[in-house]
């Protein structure tokens, strides 16, 4: 099981947030810590009424965060709780939400606001793609590919339809849920990437905000250089198309592990990445296509 969004090589602690055991809003019992990503710590929880398990994503801010910035974080989740909450009532592949709120980490005495959401069995894109690359896997087939992603595709298209981005697709974030030997991919975290959308677009320079909370691996160039233009559905367009280069290649596409290096590559007019950067053969028609999505400029992508 493996319902984070993204979790960290060594947790912290076994209970980070000291939260096992509470009743949150009078009926989700606090049972397990289950993972933590860059701004999330994640629980396995369990609904009284209904008797079932759930999963409870915690809002983790770094502690140097300052006070108005902390805030501004902090509102962001609760509307992208919201939209979340209203996009999952709309399509099944993006993972239902039950409830959200507020409440205090014993261990620190901060407010800390969560999202409650379905409990899946099974294990994120990102996990399985590292026990591939361990297992010395080459990269899936064109059709696995294609069928592995239909359901995620038209979630995406079901959210911009409906005037909505996601603004942080990655492997953390794609889950391959399984039940009673049926498998499905369900898309986590919508609104989480406005977070510090938001934020970053109220500060000018380099690196914003945004680089040094959320991994740069997957952002897009409008992410990371402001002056390229506003996020939106072509800023998905161009993080699922990273998603799907490497589920193809076996190969994280943005591999650098220097974070200068990596926007710095990001941000390269004529060294895109691409199917043959990675050594991928691949359709001249399907090439293409992804060779678009993945331009510098926000406008020469497809439009979402």
């Amino acid at each position: 099981m493996d319902p984070s969004s993204g979790s960290r090589d060594a947790p912290r602690t076994a209970d980070p947030l000291d939260l096992v055991g509470d009743v949150l809003d009078g009926q989700f019992r606090v049972e397990e810590f289950v993972g933590e990503g860059a701004l999330s710590v994640v629980y396995r929880a369990r609904s009284e009424p209904l008797d079932a398990p759930v999963a409870v994503k915690f809002l983790d801010l770094p502690p140097p965060l300052d006070g108005e910035l902390a805030s501004s974080v902090v509102e962001s989740f609760q509307e992208g709780c919201k939209l979340h909450y209203r996009l999952a009532r709309g399509h099944l592949a993006i993972a239902q939400t039950f409830a959200s709120g507020t409440t205090v980490a014993p261990r620190t005495g901060a407010h800390v606001p969560y999202i409650v959401r379905e409990w899946f069995d099974g294990e994120s894109l990102a996990r399985d793609l590292r026990r591939r690359r361990a297992e010395g896997e080459s990269g899936r087939t064109l059709a696995e590919t294609l069928a592995l992603f239909e359901p995620i595709a038209s979630a995406l298209a079901y959210a911009h339809a409906q005037g909505a981005a996601h603004l942080s697709l990655m492997p953390s974030n794609l889950f391959l849920a399984s039940k009673d030997g049926a498998g499905t991919v369900k898309l986590l975290d919508f609104g989480v990437g406005r977070v510090v959308d938001e934020v970053a677009s109220t500060r000018d320079g380099a690196p914003p905000p945004r680089v040094k909370l959320l991994l740069p691996t997957y952002a897009a160039p409008e992410q990371l250089l402001g002056t390229l233009g506003p996020t939106g559905p072509w800023t998905d367009v161009y993080a699922l198309a990273l998603v799907l280069l490497e589920v193809l290649a076996d190969r994280t596409v943005m591999g650098e592990k220097d974070p200068s290096t990596l926007i710095a590559r990001a941000l390269n007019k004529t060294n895109r990445p691409s199917p043959a950067s990675l050594g991928v053969e691949l359709p001249p028609g399907v090439a293409a296509a992804l060779e678009r999505a993945l331009a510098l400029e926000p406008e020469s992508r497809q439009p979402g």
